[in-house]
């Protein structure tokens, strides 16, 4: 499954297929900052205030945008789906 045509971060890559099915992925494990996708599409839904994730240079590690915590994205994968489990518990 691959993220819908136009679903494409302002660095010209592609969302994860979970960005653009829930629009707003996790929560920083260090500092619990909601860490929104930056893609063109999901952008428009980010609150005000707010600011998304980032990619770093090497296209691997995603950053968050309050403390900068920086793990490799399989990393912040593993983060989502421990909060998703713990939520539903």
């Amino acid at each position: 499954m691959t993220p819908p045509p136009g679903h494409i971060r302002p660095d010209g890559t592609s969302a994860s297929i979970l960005d653009w099915r829930r629009g707003m992925t996790t929560t920083c494990p260090q500092c619990g900052y909601p860490q929104y996708c930056g893609c063109i599409t999901c952008l428009k839904k980010v609150p005000e205030g707010h600011l998304p994730y980032h990619w770093t240079e090497d296209g691997e590690h995603i950053a968050c945008a309050n403390c900068g915590l920086t793990m490799h994205a399989d990393m912040w994968l593993d983060a989502e789906a421990r909060q998703i489990r713990g939520s539903r518990s």
